[in-house]
């Protein structure tokens, strides 16, 4: 019996970008969670802050949907992988200062044409 040549169908997660990030402004001290989907460490970042590096970058802004973000992160998690889930955080943890840990950086479009 040979290989199929099916392909995998995506699942909701693979096609779903979430509810847009503006929504959870409503929300006072919601957040962006990262977590990496291999070691399953998890980062709690500011809104605002995802919204302004979005900006930044030019690759999205309040409109983007929360899980879109993670298709979006380009660096590796400590442990190496690249494979990140996004979620609406509403808890205490927030980054106060609103500083993104460098590991969980949107890369800018100009240093991925530096590469």
């Amino acid at each position: 019996m040979g290989r199929s040549n099916v392909s995998p169908v995506p699942t909701s997660a693979d096609t779903d970008d979430g509810v847009p990030l503006a929504h959870y402004r409503q929300h006072e001290g919601c957040g962006v969670e990262i977590t990496c989907n291999v070691c399953v460490k998890r980062r709690v970042v500011g809104l605002e802050a995802v919204i302004a590096r979005l900006v930044a970058t030019g690759r999205g802004g309040p409109q983007t949907g929360v899980r879109a973000i993670a298709r979006l992160i380009r660096e590796p998690c400590g442990c190496g992988a690249r494979s990140w889930d996004t979620r609406p955080a509403f808890r205490a943890g927030i980054y106060a200062d609103g500083v993104i840990p460098p590991a969980l950086l949107i890369e800018d479009q100009e240093r991925s044409d530096d590469a």
